[in-house]
């Protein structure tokens, strides 16, 4: 799979690269879903029917020196099966045999959902009742009473593939199946119907059981078991050498398969956090395989020193701290998606549990992005090996949170960074953004020289965050925005805006001043403050603009006023105002009028009053009518 551009595409549960430069989780992939039928057109019972319903004898064996293999993984996966063998016997034309190859593997018949038992589907109908005759099956109603099928319909199942012919078509078409016809290490189902166009009336039977998959390797603790679990089944593609990629164990790096191993196992709503179920085939091309793997589990699979790494969709603790000191470049911001590459709605398909056929799982969408984002940006996201709706969804949760983090950040470390490597967590701390120790994934890994011939390892890192693995609901996904990083766009106003009225004195002139101050704005664009004022029922008079969060200006007239402060950014954008009210006394406001207190005459005057206490208060003028006391 190619590796994508860091603008390029809109997400995706995970990343496969080959690449020597790494980078994951970026690309978007709309899963295309390869599915292979369950089964062959089986050969007709017949090579035409007339009039008088003769069986016109035929003898077919397919042959498939070029056949797909192919391999079942998980449990309790309906398939069906490819067929071999097709022969009605020249002597016994009532009687068709066919025998049919689920798998290159041996499987074991599974409990149905539906009852628990075994079950085997003949045109969509189930049947778990079986009945021995002389060797072969037949099916039963679930009551033991004979249907439509019963004794017209025998089988017989070797699942174990023990590599021994089948001793009921060496007894009974011992011309076309000897002890010789082994089938080694395949699994097989053995039919013989019984011509009956009133049971059968297609030439093709469609026919289908529940069965447990693969043995697969569990390095965890060296045991061979049939298990779900996504860690233990992309081990096994990757070193099958039929069906998968053929690696060996020196082409794997097999601690990571036992970390994502033990990660899958945990238990999450009360099933294991990933499963997979499902059948694949040499005639799929690998990538495709492995994308439908790692959708499965919102994984990775990349190559590290020669070795292929595995990981599941978990919240990695950071393993490094870099800061302005590890630098060797700038930083470079991609902390803007186009609208083209936001999601805020999931739709996609699985595998139904019961039908085992391909079902819409029900939509992941976050109801406060969409009027947003105005109107819904969606995302085609199929899983056509997972049959657990609750996966599905928490997969596709997971992605849509995580495409919501649009902070991407490139730059240039010391080789203190070859300790990490793709997908690992770092703390990056950086005092233009303001960033203490913020956390980051690392989506991409590389090596260069400067001019200079230092040796540099070239960083891309996506903002994380744990809650992006949270458990979920089939709920609607609220934003997690995590990020701190400004944007343009978006103005902070300025907060805790205070004014105060104070008096000065210019010579022996007294003036009423009024200070307004404010907290910064909490942006990093942010270039000043434009202020303005006006008084109740008046115009509003504009002090310009100012890089301070303080100024003072004097104002005359006594009365109420509304002082307003917005921030201006880079951009000249504006934000909206920040408003505070206040009375102002003013300078020019007359005394109050005395109250005079008393007033005594004896050979003199003893005056007294009430003095004014404003803050501007000169003096108080006292005069004597010159015809005081006639």
């Amino acid at each position: 799979m190619a590796v994508a551009a860091i603008a390029a595409g809109t997400a995706s549960a995970g990343a496969i690269s080959t690449m020597m430069i790494v980078q994951v989780g970026l690309g978007i992939t709309s899963a295309i879903i390869m599915r292979k039928q369950a089964k062959k057109e089986q050969k007709a019972f017949q090579d035409s029917m007339n009039a008088s319903s003769k069986i016109q004898a035929s003898t077919q064996v397919v042959q498939v020196p070029a056949k797909e293999h192919e391999s079942i993984y998980g449990l309790n996966v309906k398939t069906g099966g490819n067929v071999i063998f097709d022969h009605i016997p020249t002597d016994n034309k009532n009687y068709r045999y066919s025998v049919i190859i689920p798998c290159n593997h041996s499987i074991q018949w599974a409990q149905s959902l539906e009852t628990g038992q075994h079950k085997l589907y003949i045109g969509g109908e189930g049947f778990s009742v079986f009945s021995d005759r002389d060797g072969w099956l037949t099916v039963l109603d679930e009551d033991s009473q004979p249907n439509k099928y019963t004794d017209k319909f025998f089988f017989r199942a070797n699942f174990a593939a023990t590599g021994i012919a089948d001793t009921k078509l060496i007894e009974e078409i011992p011309d076309k199946w000897t002890v010789n016809h082994k089938l080694t290490n395949l699994p097989y189902i053995v039919l013989k119907l019984q011509y009956d166009p009133e049971v059968f009336q297609s030439t093709n039977l469609d026919l289908s059981f529940r069965v447990d998959g693969k043995e697969v390797f569990d390095p965890r603790n060296s045991s061979t078991t049939r298990s779900a679990n996504v860690a233990l089944c992309m081990l096994d593609y990757l070193k099958d050498s039929n069906v998968g990629m053929g690696y060996t164990d020196d082409d794997i790096d097999i601690q990571s398969f036992i970390s994502a191993a033990n990660i899958s196992d945990q238990m999450v709503n009360g099933f294991p956090r990933y499963e997979l179920h499902g059948k694949v085939s040499s005639g799929q091309d690998h990538d495709q395989v492995l994308q439908s793997i790692v959708n499965t589990c919102f994984g990775d699979l990349f190559p590290i020193g020669g070795k292929q790494k595995f990981y599941v969709g978990s919240y990695r603790s950071p393993v490094l701290h870099l800061d302005e000191n590890d630098l060797r470049s700038n930083v470079k911001r991609h902390n803007h998606k186009d609208k083209t590459e936001l999601i805020n709605t999931i739709r996609g398909i699985y595998i139904d549990p019961v039908s085992g056929q391909p079902s819409s799982y029900p939509t992941i969408k976050d109801a406060a992005l969409i009027p947003k984002d105005g109107g819904e940006l969606g995302l085609n996201l199929d899983f056509d090996l997972c049959n657990r709706t609750e996966q599905c969804q928490r997969v596709a949760s997971m992605m849509l949170k995580r495409n919501r983090n649009e902070v991407i950040v490139s730059f240039s470390v010391s080789l203190k960074a070859l300790q990490v490597h793709a997908i690992d967590g770092i703390y990056f701390s950086f005092k233009k953004y303001g960033w203490v120790n913020k956390i980051f994934e690392i989506i991409g890994f590389s090596l260069s020289t400067l001019d200079g011939g230092e040796l540099v390892a070239n960083l891309v890192l996506a903002e994380n965050n744990a809650t992006v693995y949270d458990s979920i609901t089939t709920a609607a996904y609220s934003q997690n925005k995590t990020t701190n990083l400004p944007k343009a766009n978006d103005v902070t106003a300025p907060s805790n805006l205070v004014a105060v009225e104070t008096i000065k004195n210019l010579g022996n002139v007294p003036q009423s001043w009024v200070s307004l101050t404010w907290d910064i704005a909490d942006s990093y664009y942010t270039k000043g403050y434009r202020v303005r004022y006006k008084k109740t029922g008046g115009e509003y008079i504009s002090l310009g603009s100012f890089q301070s969060v303080s100024t003072s200006f004097v104002i005359k007239d006594a009365g109420d006023y509304l002082f307003e402060v917005q921030t201006e950014n880079a951009k000249g954008l504006f934000s909206s105002y920040s408003q505070i009210s206040k009375t102002i006394t003013g300078y020019q406001t007359k005394p109050d009028d005395l109250v005079f207190g008393t007033c005594i005459f004896s050979k003199n005057f003893d005056i007294s009053w009430s003095q004014d206490t404003k803050t501007y208060f000169k003096y108080t003028e006292i005069r004597l009518d010159n015809n005081f006391g006639i």
